[in-house]
């Protein structure tokens, strides 16, 4: 779900798909590691854990996707895009 929602965000700006889908893919396992590590569910985190955590996972896969080739910034529009969209499916109780 995380891939295509990001394919098709970096589609629409122009971006490459591949790169914003495996971004989006890497993000998705490095919060499930972190909720391992930490013994936390992601749900149960504060609001200022929550956005440590997003930062902290967007410089790790923003850096990995430079240092391999990828566009940076699309994988910054795209994750941007892609917690509104999940945010907004959180609310309403689809995902």
């Amino acid at each position: 779900m995380h891939a295509l929602l990001a394919c098709g965000g970096a589609a629409a700006t122009g971006g490459d798909c591949g790169t914003a889908a495996l971004a989006s893919s890497t993000g998705v396992v490095l919060n499930k590691l972190f909720d391992s590590m930490e013994g936390k569910d992601a749900d149960s985190l504060t609001p200022e854990e929550r956005e440590a955590r997003a930062k902290l996972i967007n410089t790790i896969v923003t850096g990995t996707t430079a240092l391999l080739g990828g566009d940076a910034t699309t994988r910054k529009l795209q994750h941007r895009w892609r917690r509104r969209i999940m945010g907004y499916l959180r609310k309403r109780n689809l995902v």
